[in-house]
């Protein structure tokens, strides 16, 4: 029969543990923000400041018009003002380039004269994500530039402008993320990757370090109910790791600036059962080894591998292919992403989020039922 006396008992014995060991100390609560500050540091998916060398032959108004578009947005910035093609054929293959953009002579004259006026655009393609995002980005500059030399031309001719035309004025707008940051999609994303890895591993040692040490046959001798064990070492833990997860909020909030539309106590709530889940996994593991080094690399590859390749934390499901979709969806991970995001910048409604929160339940009870059934009270 489940007794809470000898569970409070596990708890304040945890407790003890986690403050005497430094080591569990530093686990719990100071490596989690300093991974999570790296990754939203270094996993920056924003292109911006591309350092760009510039060819001008024409070297009229009308380049020079160009040139100042190009650099009055934030995604480019002038490195090279070249004398030749080999300069910046030169700055690209030394790294110094990401973007060259030659401007033949004569183009002042053909724009005037209506005719097209090709420029040359070469951009480093040796990251494709980042050639193809730097080539919608000039793509768009190009487009807003063209349209107003037709605009001018227009009028010099009497048509009267571009508005005697008609046709389609899009006006687009960007919801949920108007300015297109990065880091607004990132850093929500990445609690996951803190929040699955080190509850994980904190659970994991917890158990295969009383192995080590022999202290476990101590509960194996006591009437301590499996049970019992197992919730008095979860809930310390799983405190620890939520009172870490207020850091990381004031991380994404203070330091990223992203924006929070949604509930902090659905939030918080939804983080706690990932918790669950992400521990889950630390126990399970915990009875199928019996060293800290085994307990260690098979928890991060359970939980770090999953959540980078199949979650849509880095590249979106959709772009996975079916398979690797249909794969996805066996892990607590992609679902906790997304929920971080959606609560983060749009707020999200009742429905989409227990859509989401369902299946990490599912999993959570599963595999602390699959734990209850490894773990025997004996020695093996």
């Amino acid at each position: 029969m489940f007794s809470f006396g000898r569970t409070m008992g596990v708890m304040r014995k945890e407790f003890r543990e986690m403050v005497r060991d430094w080591m569990f100390v530093r686990l719990a609560l100071v490596a989690p923000t300093v991974v999570y500050l790296l990754f939203a540091y270094g996993l920056v998916v924003d292109v911006e400041n591309l350092p760009v060398g510039i060819l001008d032959m024409d070297a009229t108004p009308a380049s020079r018009q160009l040139c100042g578009e190009l650099f009055s947005t934030r995604y480019f910035r002038r490195r090279l003002l070249a004398s030749s093609e080999q300069e910046i054929i030169e700055g690209i293959q030394s790294g110094e380039l990401r973007l060259g953009v030659i401007i033949p002579p004569g183009f002042q004259r053909k724009l005037e004269q209506g005719q097209f006026s090709p420029i040359q655009v070469w951009i480093d393609g040796m990251l494709p994500s980042r050639a193809q995002v730097t080539r919608s980005y000039i793509s768009g500059v190009l487009t807003n530039y063209n349209t107003r030399v037709i605009a001018r031309y227009m009028e010099r001719s009497g048509v009267g402008g571009m508005e005697a035309l008609g046709g389609i004025n899009a006006k687009i707008r960007y919801w949920y993320n108007p300015a297109l940051r990065g880091s607004n999609y990132l850093a929500p994303g990445l609690f996951m990757i803190v929040m699955i890895l080190f509850p994980a591993l904190l659970a994991s040692l917890s158990v295969v370090r009383e192995k080590e040490l022999g202290s476990i046959l101590a509960v194996y001798s006591s009437p301590l109910t499996k049970f019992e064990y197992i919730i008095g070492k979860t809930l310390p833990h799983a405190l620890s790791s939520l009172l870490n997860f207020q850091f990381l909020f004031l991380c994404a909030r203070i330091l990223f600036d992203v924006p929070f539309r949604g509930n902090l106590l659905v939030l918080e709530g939804v983080t706690f059962i990932f918790i669950l889940y992400a521990m889950s996994i630390g126990f399970f593991v915990s009875v199928l080894v019996r060293t800290q080094v085994a307990a260690m690399l098979t928890t991060t590859v359970a939980t770090l591998l999953p959540g980078f390749l199949y979650s849509g934390l880095i590249v979106p499901l959709s772009s996975m292919g079916p398979e690797a979709e249909a794969i996805s969806t066996l892990f607590g991970a992609t679902y906790y992403v997304s929920l971080c995001r959606i609560i983060f910048l749009r707020g999200g409604n009742a429905q989409i989020i227990l859509h989401n929160v369902i299946p990490i339940v599912g999993f959570t009870v599963a595999l602390y039922a699959l734990t209850f059934m490894r773990f025997k009270k004996r020695v093996a």
